[in-house]
């Protein structure tokens, strides 16, 4: 799968629901579904870095001039996270890495409190300071 990779925070945003674009100095042709992955810079302590944490699907981008707003689905896929070593611009990571906790569309949903929860309390980030 394709994946991008953004400052911890951004990422948290996004898998939480609440961050549906994302700016971009670059653009790409793709458009999909895209994993992503939150970066090793540090946001502060509450942010998990350097792990893969959600898909969205990159319906379209806007702008022009190294001033691009990527426009992801407002449904998020949560994934169990795991660890990603990050790369600048798209880079693929193996769909077998990939556990779908469940598929959109459906009546199963996990807020972000629960999932902060797994994330951090339970150590599925372990890294997190």
């Amino acid at each position: 799968m394709k994946a991008l990779s953004l400052h911890p925070y951004y990422a948290t945003l996004i898998a939480a629901g609440e961050k549906h674009i994302e700016y971009r100095s670059w653009s790409t042709p793709y458009r999909g579904l895209l994993l992503i992955c939150a970066s090793q810079y540090n946001d502060g302590p509450q942010f998990p870095r350097g792990y893969a944490l959600c898909i969205v699907n990159l319906v379209h981008i806007t702008g022009g001039n190294r001033k691009y707003a990527w426009h992801f689905d407002p449904e998020v896929v949560p994934i169990a996270p795991f660890p990603v070593k990050g790369k600048i611009h798209l880079f693929d990571v193996p769909d077998e890495k990939i556990t779908v906790l469940y598929e959109t569309g459906t009546d199963h949903f996990i807020d972000f409190d629960t999932a902060y929860s797994l994330w951090i309390d339970e150590g599925i980030c372990r890294d997190v300071e």
